[in-house]
Protein backbone atom coordinates (compact mmCIF):
# COMPACT_ATOMS: atom_id res chain seq x y z
CA UNK A 1 0.00 0.00 0.00
CA UNK A 2 1.48 2.92 -1.25
CA UNK A 3 1.64 6.13 1.20
CA UNK A 4 -0.32 9.60 1.15
CA UNK A 5 3.14 11.38 0.16
CA UNK A 6 3.84 9.32 -2.26
CA UNK A 7 0.43 9.78 -3.72
CA UNK A 8 0.41 13.44 -3.55
CA UNK A 9 4.26 13.68 -5.17
CA UNK A 10 3.09 11.48 -8.12
CA UNK A 11 -0.01 13.73 -8.73
CA UNK A 12 2.13 16.87 -8.81
CA UNK A 13 3.96 15.79 -11.76
CA UNK A 14 0.86 15.79 -13.80
CA UNK A 15 0.41 19.21 -16.05
CA UNK A 16 -3.36 19.62 -15.02
CA UNK A 17 -1.25 20.63 -11.27
CA UNK A 18 0.72 23.23 -12.94
CA UNK A 19 -0.70 25.81 -11.10
CA UNK A 20 -0.65 24.24 -7.52
CA UNK A 21 3.04 23.62 -8.44
CA UNK A 22 3.81 27.48 -9.12
CA UNK A 23 1.63 28.32 -6.08
CA UNK A 24 3.97 26.02 -4.23
CA UNK A 25 7.11 27.35 -5.34
CA UNK A 26 5.67 31.25 -4.45
CA UNK A 27 5.02 30.03 -0.63
CA UNK A 28 8.49 28.45 -0.74
CA UNK A 29 10.11 31.33 -2.20
CA UNK A 30 8.48 33.81 0.60
CA UNK A 31 9.67 31.68 3.02
CA UNK A 32 12.97 32.27 2.19
CA UNK A 33 12.79 35.83 2.59
CA UNK A 34 14.52 37.44 5.49
CA UNK A 35 11.96 37.57 8.38
CA UNK A 36 11.54 41.77 8.13
CA UNK A 37 10.42 41.24 4.46
CA UNK A 38 8.47 37.78 5.34
CA UNK A 39 5.93 39.58 7.91
CA UNK A 40 5.15 42.11 5.18
CA UNK A 41 3.82 39.94 2.39
CA UNK A 42 -0.02 39.15 2.44
CA UNK A 43 0.10 36.87 -0.76
CA UNK A 44 1.90 36.34 -4.02
CA UNK A 45 0.81 35.95 -7.60
CA UNK A 46 2.14 35.76 -11.42
CA UNK A 47 0.64 37.54 -14.18
CA UNK A 48 2.70 38.55 -17.52
CA UNK A 49 5.96 36.75 -16.25
CA UNK A 50 5.94 39.28 -13.07
CA UNK A 51 5.69 38.28 -9.64
CA UNK A 52 4.01 40.94 -7.49
CA UNK A 53 3.41 40.69 -3.95
CA UNK A 54 0.94 42.47 -2.21
CA UNK A 55 2.08 44.19 1.26
CA UNK A 56 0.18 45.08 4.24
CA UNK A 57 2.12 48.40 4.61
CA UNK A 58 3.92 51.20 2.73
CA UNK A 59 6.96 50.68 5.06
CA UNK A 60 7.19 47.44 3.53
CA UNK A 61 6.70 48.58 0.09
CA UNK A 62 9.86 50.85 0.98
CA UNK A 63 11.74 47.64 2.38
CA UNK A 64 10.90 45.80 -0.50
CA UNK A 65 12.24 48.85 -2.95
CA UNK A 66 15.36 48.67 -0.82
CA UNK A 67 16.09 45.18 -0.80
CA UNK A 68 14.64 44.57 -4.89
CA UNK A 69 17.82 43.87 -6.25
CA UNK A 70 18.66 40.70 -3.33
CA UNK A 71 14.99 39.60 -4.26
CA UNK A 72 15.83 39.00 -7.78
CA UNK A 73 18.81 36.93 -6.90
CA UNK A 74 16.63 34.93 -4.27
CA UNK A 75 14.43 34.38 -7.57
CA UNK A 76 16.90 33.62 -10.30
CA UNK A 77 18.03 30.33 -7.61
CA UNK A 78 14.15 29.48 -7.56
CA UNK A 79 13.24 29.36 -10.98
CA UNK A 80 9.38 30.08 -10.82
CA UNK A 81 7.18 30.13 -13.81
CA UNK A 82 9.52 32.02 -16.20
CA UNK A 83 9.31 35.05 -13.70
CA UNK A 84 11.42 38.16 -14.92
CA UNK A 85 10.56 40.78 -12.89
CA UNK A 86 8.90 41.75 -9.50
CA UNK A 87 6.67 44.33 -8.60
CA UNK A 88 4.84 44.92 -4.92
CA UNK A 89 2.25 47.08 -4.24
CA UNK A 90 0.01 47.85 -0.67
CA UNK A 91 -3.47 46.31 -1.01
CA UNK A 92 -6.16 49.13 -0.07
CA UNK A 93 -8.24 46.59 1.78
CA UNK A 94 -8.43 46.36 5.24
CA UNK A 95 -9.42 43.44 6.98
CA UNK A 96 -11.40 44.39 9.80
CA UNK A 97 -11.58 41.80 13.02
CA UNK A 98 -14.64 41.21 14.04
CA UNK A 99 -14.79 40.39 17.77
CA UNK A 100 -17.18 37.15 18.46
CA UNK A 101 -19.74 38.69 20.60
CA UNK A 102 -20.15 36.83 24.06
CA UNK A 103 -23.52 35.27 24.34
CA UNK A 104 -25.35 36.82 27.04
CA UNK A 105 -26.40 34.42 29.85
CA UNK A 106 -29.90 34.92 32.09
CA UNK A 107 -30.02 34.01 35.78
CA UNK A 108 -33.18 32.87 37.04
Amino acid sequence: MKKISEILSHLKNYPEFKKFNTYSLIVKFIDVLPLKLKKGVKFAYIKNQTLYFVLTHPVYKMEFEYNKADIKSLLKNFKIANVEDIGFFVTNIIEKKEEQEKPIIFYK
